[in-house]
């Protein structure tokens, strides 16, 4: 079920993101291929966790862009969204509000790290995708 709603979530991100048809359901079927890879990965901690499900969006991402040619971000956006650590930065300055230095601090570094891994599985996905088809590109045609 939880990828069901992520996909949902990203479903909904991609209609406030005026997103339509073919275009739409490949965002939302992002945002899920995302979560089960989140789901997967759980034994492993949360920035890896997170680094993994960025990983498979990013390249669900640039390979839907090149189907349906269309821009990276109109695919990765919306999937990216049931990554975002919003609950976590919303605890951290909570605790910063309440003069709870130490819990802030321990929360706030959590946030930043997950958002951090989240960055970097996009980044090395998407250089290993451009990578994989520039060399395909540059194949001599037989």
């Amino acid at each position: 079920m939880e990828v069901f709603y992520a996909a949902l979530a990203s479903l909904g991100f991609g209609v406030f993101f005026n997103l339509r048809g073919r275009k739409l359901f490949a965002a939302a079927a992002g945002g899920g291929i995302g979560w089960l890879f989140y789901t997967l990965a759980a034994a492993q901690g949360p920035m890896m966790q997170n680094f993994i499900a960025s990983l498979s969006i990013t390249a669900y991402a640039e390979i839907m862009a090149r189907t349906q040619r269309a821009p990276v971000p109109v695919y990765l956006t919306p999937a990216l969204i049931p990554l975002v650590p919003g609950g976590s930065i919303y605890q951290a300055m909570l605790h910063a509000l309440n003069g709870e230095t130490d819990l802030f601090l321990s929360t706030g570094l959590l946030a930043m790290s997950v958002t951090g891994a989240i960055a970097l599985g996009v980044v090395a996905a998407s250089s290993a995708m451009r990578l994989i088809f520039l060399r395909h590109l540059a194949r001599p045609s037989r």
